[in-house]
């Protein structure tokens, strides 16, 4: 029997909405190293803590609370405990 977590990330877009796309990560401990959204994006933490590294610096994105990234701005993403963390992000195109 397995006890452990499994990492999952869902991408969901609204077949009437084109302009957005919505991301569910569940336990991720995967790093997205330097990157790069054409969205504006929204997010918040649902479990766990999440780094967010842009510009040079890197800040701890606690459980509960939200976080934002604008469009075009390079960053880095990773939990910040091996146990990973869960999020809810919402990418609007503007």
């Amino acid at each position: 029997m397995t006890t452990g977590n499994k990492e999952n990330i869902l991408f969901l877009s609204p077949s009437d909405m084109h302009y957005v796309q919505v991301v569910h990560g569940l336990n991720v401990t995967n790093e997205f190293y330097r990157h790069v959204h054409h969205k504006f994006c929204v997010g918040v933490v649902q479990q766990g803590a999440r780094i967010i590294v842009q510009s040079g610096k890197s800040v701890v994105i606690p459980e509960n609370a939200l976080f934002v990234i604008n469009p075009g701005i390079a960053h880095i993403c990773r939990s910040q405990n091996k146990g990973g963390h869960s999020y809810f992000v919402i990418c609007i195109e503007i």
